[in-house]
């Protein structure tokens, strides 16, 4: 009656577990991985093998009195061992459903995880794509801006003539950067069209 009893406890404490593992598993599934927190999932399996361990020792103790080593024990008492370790085996085995199921739950936070952690690096890849874009244009823009500065260009133009200098200069500037654009965007068309 006592080791009953206690069999009977260790139910009511793995279906504690089992509620608890039921709510674990709903917050990772509905809040997402930003929210979820996976350590509670890593104590639930710490209290399942706890569990698992006594209840292997209890079994282990049925099967030696099940099999009828001790004279002590009549043959009338044995059929209620016979329950009792048919109830351990069973727990044995929801035990183990919980231990697989909670692999799997930490298997899907992971995959969460690496699923925003990938969207994160496709956004990143993007902003670093537009800003090298940019940077392409404006590059040899840049380069013109520096070499023809308001002295040189004056001095390779002559003092007399900056007033159409400066703005064909200007003009000039405004087609390399247009055609640095077209360019770089016939380039990624077929870039882009060649992946496919």
């Amino acid at each position: 009656m006592i080791l009953d009893h206690i069999v009977d406890n260790k139910l009511l404490a793995i279906e504690t577990l089992q509620d608890d593992l039921d709510v674990a598993e709903e917050d990772a599934l509905r809040r997402g991985s930003a929210a979820f927190d996976p350590s509670v999932l890593l104590e639930l399996r710490r209290s399942l093998l706890a569990i698992r361990e006594s209840l292997f020792h209890e079994r282990e103790i049925l099967v030696k009195i099940c099999r009828r080593d001790s004279p002590f024990i009549s043959e009338t008492s044995i059929f209620r061992f016979r329950d009792i370790y048919d109830h351990l085996v069973k727990f044995v085995e929801i035990i183990e459903v919980c231990r697989e199921l909670i692999s799997s739950l930490l298997e899907i936070h992971l995959s969460l995880v690496n699923n925003e952690l990938a969207r994160l690096g496709n956004r990143t890849n993007q902003v670093v794509r537009r800003l090298t874009f940019i940077t392409t244009i404006f590059m040899p823009l840049s380069f013109f801006a520096g070499v023809g500065g308001m002295s040189e260009w004056s001095m390779m133009t002559g003092p007399e003539n900056w007033r159409i200098a400066y703005p064909a200069f200007l003009a000039g500037m405004g087609v390399v950067g247009v055609i640095s654009y077209f360019i770089l965007r016939w380039l990624d068309r077929r870039g882009t069209g060649q992946e496919r």
